[in-house]
């Protein structure tokens, strides 16, 4: 089992940035968790023994939490481009960057 120093988090890891971090990080020795709202849409990264698809709502304190235990490192790259009714600016990049510091601090 790999130690957590060698586990980096990384949100939004599924989108066309992630996919080429990912392998960038496999790469250099890293295992991946990716948190994802739908792990079941990317079967082909399960497949990769260094990445860990879990399913999480990032936008839940307590479920961000739960996907980053045991990280040492996290690389947030969810964005938007336009706002929607769902997701607007403010949450995505503000809200969500500024509740994973805190719960980075936490996990410390």
């Amino acid at each position: 089992m790999a130690s957590n120093r060698t586990i980096v988090g990384v949100l939004g890891g599924t989108g066309f940035v992630g996919g080429h971090l990912v392998p960038a990080l496999i790469s250099e020795g890293y295992r991946v968790r990716v948190l994802t709202r739908r792990p079941h849409r990317h079967r082909e990264m399960s497949t990769l023994a260094e990445v860990e698809l879990v399913k999480c709502n990032v936008y839940d304190a307590q479920d961000l939490r739960r996907g980053l235990t045991g990280c040492f490192a996290v690389i947030n790259l969810v964005g938007i481009l336009n706002e929607s009714h769902r997701y607007g600016f403010q949450l995505v990049h503000v809200a969500l960057p500024s509740r994973l510091v805190e719960i980075c601090k936490q996990l410390e």
